[in-house]
């Protein structure tokens, strides 16, 4: 799978009437679980500077068929930056996204690369917009990343903007 075949974050993420946000409304019109992954490649830009940029590319194409083949095809998964990826689960429950991110964590980590998550699961964390999602679970990637990387921080029960992380 080449990179380039992933979405890009404005198709698929940002852009008003996107999936997110489709995603997002449907569940909370019908009171249904949903949750966003964000996975960051841990040293991506070492790696880049150490290895040159082929390398580089080689390590998001392996990342990027890793998502690819642990996923659902409910599942909808994105390039998101230089090094990140977002999973977004509909109709998934908090224990199945927690475990969907570890097996993404340790799939990854066989292939030699590490990997940091932050989960932000609806309804749990009763986030109003779409965008909140995304800002928690990158606040929970944050989390995982002072925390010493190659880890998933999850982010439930809580309310948008507060700093509790599970």
């Amino acid at each position: 799978m080449k990179v380039s075949s992933v979405m890009s974050r404005k198709v698929a993420v940002v852009t008003p009437g996107t999936t997110l946000e489709k995603e997002f409304y449907r569940s909370r019109r019908y009171n249904t679980p949903m949750a966003i992954i964000i996975i960051d490649i841990d040293d991506f830009m070492e790696t880049n500077d150490k290895h040159g940029h082929q390398y580089g590319d080689r390590v998001l194409q392996t990342v990027a068929e890793i998502i690819r083949r642990q996923t659902r095809d409910a599942d909808v998964a994105v390039r998101y930056g230089r090094e990140e990826f977002i999973v977004l689960t509909p109709g998934s429950e908090t224990q199945h996204t927690s475990r969907l991110a570890e097996r993404l964590r340790a799939a990854i980590s066989e292939s030699g690369v590490t990997v940091s998550c932050g989960v932000a699961h609806y309804p749990n964390v009763n986030s109003r917009f779409p965008d909140d999602l995304i800002r928690l679970s990158g606040q929970a990637l944050c989390e995982a990343k002072r925390k010493g990387k190659n880890q998933i921080v999850c982010r439930s029960e809580e309310m948008a903007g507060s700093n509790n992380v599970t």
